[in-house]
């Protein structure tokens, strides 16, 4: 046995003991209990989450037709999301037969990682290992766990791990008994000796003195018997040493893991069970039961303005999912930011899967954010990979949640239905979207989302606004204080417990305080996101180590990755301070804030200190990077900077339209420096004029005071008290694209002004002076008006609002609703062939055809879609003047000037009993 071991320069022989030195003495371990070890450590492997960070794991062998499982500690698993090379995927480097054949290449292999299950709270995760990789009879047998009580005397202890990358990087690992069993490809596999020190039942965790460094973190810890009693997650406690998990804490997740039942853990088992329980294992690690004990049920509404018509969003919903319900098969649900689309995408998720045994619907829910309008094509497929073919063979229908349409990577708007070929899957299958309102605006959505090209006259896009609260759904939310917060007081609050929870793990895990650490993640996740909205994105790719390449005076050139800055891994404080950033992995080497809502409201936190803080070029540089009314627009933003202008005072006293109405800004709770620094980046655009050098300069000073502007509009600021201060003072101003709705600008001189593209709805502009503005774009956001040629007699709306029938002389023209702005109306059609004009015109129920009345007596019906006249009935002696359709479609009656009422039947054009 002892030739076994011949070579190992931090070994020594007694017998049939072998002695391992370390600093604290020596140590013993019988050869028995040494080879018992060394078929242990055979499943022992080295994780790589970065290039510069190296943990540990350890093999679970495949269970009927599992994947293996590597367990290891929890926030190895986060690392591993966080490394913006590999992410989501870690590499394992593991040695899965050392006693392979002489002369055959080493069975060392390098195999991808992805996260089965995270357990924040136990620091414990599982990861599968890629099967594609995998050779199974070089995989080991399995670990035993120890099922008895672990306390202090176990005066034994064994860790084995891979400490850092090796001696070249770590040389504090050359102070570990090391290199025992041979070294792997992807560092030096050590052993450490010690003891229990202190191990409570009622914690999760016992206590052990092994010599333990970075990268330890995941390792097994052994009795000398060779069973696992722990998964080590940290170390360098002064006294205690490292913390581990107890064993049977493991052994309880992973059975948990690979239950319910053999029908699920079969190859051949019902895909349907499959994603069951993948969708079981996502709700538990993201906490959806917490969730949903503190969700208030949202109300919907069929406009975003109409209030009165408001009902249950999941009644809506259940309504849209009942089988009879055909006609409608993409539901758009739209909602401004912080309403709460995610999580009710959430929650309907858990409640399909809950229902599932009596609908027999498979609900399968998409991150768009994970996607760009180039993948978001084939969505479906990347989501659901080989289990598509199986689900589709399934027969069952399918509800697929696309969840943030507006959050894709650099925008777009995918056609998901066509691109993804839904209409190749099972009958009654059908998807909801969710959106911002403000995204699809100036958009033909129905056309993007419909499943076929649409038809006016049966549309199979239903669409819903979620509404707001209502004053007894706030009470839900509402304490025995009287303090009403705004939403940017809640994200405060919320951001604010975020951090020092981050802040807690990360002192626990190390065992040091670090000071101002809350202010180090707050800095780091403001900038971060301020660089995503200068640079127009919600997404951030980064690969480690890979600099950017760019053509340049005829040349390749490259520079840093410029994101480095937040993600490069080889600066252990920028690690740290990422840490505590709500941030995800999105895939790959992507990564994104955890919601939207999280990138505006730190971009207007740091827009808010550049008011309090800069200079004022600087202030003009961040206030000119974008405008926040140009698409994209990004209201949530401004709503931000409202809050703080005003302290919250308009909206916890809802004095907001007195506001507007008073004489002053005496009832406004300014913040009277703030103001006027606003007013001064106003000012400046004066100094930008287009034709003139600079042009960048010029951008940057329009942005800023069009921001500016806006901000102060929607605080209820008065302009007309302005202007009578400085009368001169909005003179030449340059606020292209800013939002002045009802904006107060009674006799305020605005000669040269540059208001193009700018929303002035209701602006009050009595007396102003608009000499020499440029007005081009300008939307007053006006109702329309629709020209005809001849007299109107009727108009009639088709019951969904979505068309129109408008009699105009002898001629009914046909018009169809362009979804997006108010008011928007294409012409589709006009039917003709009349020889006096029409009097009066009715749709069918189901809105295909149009019926008509006649000076001369004759009623018709016509298709509106082809124009062409199926049936003119004529039983009137004298003028036709008004006309109906029955609600089941099957009778028209028609009455006129020779005092009769004519009922039809519709098909056949014959007269019915009276």
């Amino acid at each position: 046995m002892a030739a076994q071991y011949a070579g190992k320069p931090v070994l020594r022989f007694d017998d049939n003991h072998i002695v391992l030195s370390r600093d604290a003495g020596m140590c013993f371990l019988t050869v028995e209990q040494l080879t018992r070890l060394q078929e242990c450590a055979k499943s022992v492997c080295c994780i790589e989450t970065t290039h510069a960070c190296i943990a540990t794991g350890f093999l679970l062998p495949s269970i009927n037709g599992w994947p293996p499982i590597v367990v290891t500690a929890g926030h190895v698993a986060e690392f591993s999301q966080l490394s913006a090379d590999l992410a989501p995927h870690s590499i394992v480097w593991a040695n899965f037969s050392p006693n392979h054949p002489p002369g055959c290449e080493t069975p060392q292999r390098k195999v991808k990682l992805s996260l089965a299950f995270r357990d924040v709270f136990t620091d414990l995760a599982f990861m599968y290992i890629d099967e594609s990789a995998v050779v199974h009879n070089l995989l080991p047998k399995g670990l035993k766990f120890y099922n008895s009580k672990v306390d202090t005397s176990f005066d034994r202890v064994v860790t084995i791990g891979f400490p850092g990358k090796g001696d070249g990087v770590n040389p504090a690992a050359a102070q570990m008994e090391k290199n025992i069993f041979g070294g792997h490809i992807g560092g030096t596999l050590c052993l450490s000796q010690g003891k229990v020190t202190e191990a409570l039942r009622q914690e999760k965790f016992f206590w052990h003195d092994s010599p333990t460094l970075p990268g330890s973190s995941g390792s097994p810890v052994f009795n000398t018997a060779g069973q696992v009693i722990g998964v080590h997650c940290t170390g360098g406690h002064p006294e205690k040493g490292g913390r581990a998990l107890y064993s049977d804490r493991v052994k309880t997740a992973y059975e948990h893991l690979l239950e319910p039942s053999a029908a699920l853990i079969s190859k051949t088992s019902n895909v349907a069970e499959e994603l069951h329980k993948a969708w079981e294992r996502h709700a538990l690690e993201i906490e959806l039961e917490q969730l949903e004990s503190l969700y208030v049920p949202p109300d919907c509404q069929p406009r975003k303005d109409n209030t009165a018509a408001r009902q249950p969003l999941r009644e809506t919903v259940d309504a849209f999912l009942k089988p009879e319900q055909k006609r409608q098969r993409v539901l758009l649900l739209q909602g401004d930011a912080g309403t709460g689309k995610t999580t009710l995408s959430l929650l309907l998720t858990n409640w399909l899967w809950q229902d599932f045994a009596s609908r027999k619907v498979v609900p399968i829910r998409i991150e768009m954010r994970s996607y760009n309008a180039t993948t978001a094509e084939i969505c479906v497929a990347d989501t659901l990979g080989d289990k598509a073919v199986k689900l589709k063979e399934l027969g069952l229908p399918v509800v697929f949640i696309f969840d943030g349409y507006d959050e894709l990577a650099g925008g777009g708007y995918p056609r998901l239905w066509q691109t993804n070929e839904l209409d190749e899957w099972p009958p009654g299958t059908k998807a909801i979207i969710t959106s911002r309102p403000e995204y699809l605006a100036d958009q033909d959505y129905e056309t993007l989302l419909s499943p076929t090209v649409p038809d006016p006259a049966a549309s199979q896009l239903e669409e819903w606004f979620v509404a707001p609260f209502t004053r007894e759904q706030s009470k839900q939310f509402e304490t025995v204080s009287t303090v009403r917060f705004t939403r940017g007081d809640l994200y405060h609050a919320f951001m604010d417990e975020w951090f020092r929870t981050e802040e807690r793990k990360l002192v626990e895990s190390t065992g040091q305080s670090i000071p101002q650490l809350k202010e180090t993640f707050t800095e780091f996740s403001q900038t971060l996101a301020f660089e995503m909205f200068k640079e127009k994105i919600n997404q951030v790719v980064y690969h480690q180590n890979v600099e950017r390449r760019h053509f340049r005076k005829g040349n390749f050139a490259t520079e840093p990755n410029p994101w480095g800055k937040w993600f490069s891994n080889s600066d252990p404080e920028v690690m740290r301070a990422r840490r505590g950033c709500p941030l995800r992995s999105l895939g790959g080497a992507t990564f994104g804030f955890v919601h939207q809502s999280f990138l505006e409201y730190f971009v207007a936190e740091e827009l808010w200190q550049a008011l309090q803080q800069r200079k004022d070029e600087e202030l003009a540089d961040a206030w000119g990077v974008r405008c926040l009314t140009k698409d994209p627009k990004m209201p949530a933003i401004i709503s931000y900077l409202v809050d703080k202008l005003l302290g919250g005072s308009i909206r916890k006293l809802g004095k907001e339209s007195s506001a507007r109405q008073s004489q002053d800004n005496s009832s406004l709770n300014f913040n009277v420096n703030i103001q006027e620094k606003l007013f001064w980046l106003i000012a400046s655009s004066k100094l930008a004029h287009p034709g003139e050098s600079g042009s960048k300069n010029l951008q940057s000073l329009q942005n800023a005071a069009s921001n500016a502007i806006t901000v102060l509009n929607k605080s209820c600021f008065q302009f007309t008290l302005k202007a009578r201060e400085n009368p001169t003072f909005f003179r030449g101003i340059q606020v292209p694209y800013a939002d002045l709705s009802m904006a107060q600008m009674w006799g305020v001189d605005l000669t040269q002004a540059d208001f193009s593209c700018c929303l002035l709805a209701s602006i009050k502009l009595s007396g102003a002076d608009l000499s020499g503005c440029n007005m081009a774009g300008v939307d007053f956001a006006q109702w329309p008006k629709l020209k005809f040629n001849n007299s109107v007699r009727t108009v009639v709306l088709r019951t969904d609002g979505k068309s129109m029938a408008v009699a105009a002389g002898a001629e009914v023209h046909v018009l169809s609703k362009i979804p997006g702005r108010v008011g928007n109306w294409r012409k589709d059609g006009v039917l003709r062939g009349y020889s006096y004009s029409v009097t009066s015109v009715a749709w069918s129920p189901d809105g295909s055809q149009i019926v008509s009345t006649s000076s001369d007596g004759t009623v018709g019906v016509c298709n509106a879609h082809t124009e062409q006249t199926s049936h003119v009935f004529q039983r009137h002696l004298h003028h036709a003047r008004c006309v109906a359709w029955s609600p089941d479609g099957r009778q028209i009656v028609s009455g006129g000037e020779d005092r009769e009422v004519q009922i039809w039947e519709a098909k056949t054009g014959t007269a019915g009993p009276v």
